[in-house]
């Protein structure tokens, strides 16, 4: 469809993402984004990072 690939196209993302964007909405009544919960680096983490200089390769 012409509107689906001008959303894409305006909101720079892939018809395939409307569409599913469009499939939630349906789905769920939600018209707002999901919330992304984002990834926290425990200190855990960081010291095993610290430990080996940085480089998860080591």
């Amino acid at each position: 469809m012409r509107h689906v690939r001008a959303v894409a196209e305006t909101v720079g993302v892939s018809e395939r993402t409307v569409w599913r964007w469009l499939e939630q909405a349906k789905t769920t009544g939600q018209l707002e984004a999901p919330v992304r919960q984002g990834y926290a680096v425990s200190d855990e983490v960081w010291a095993s990072l610290g430990e080996v200089g940085g480089n998860v390769l080591s």
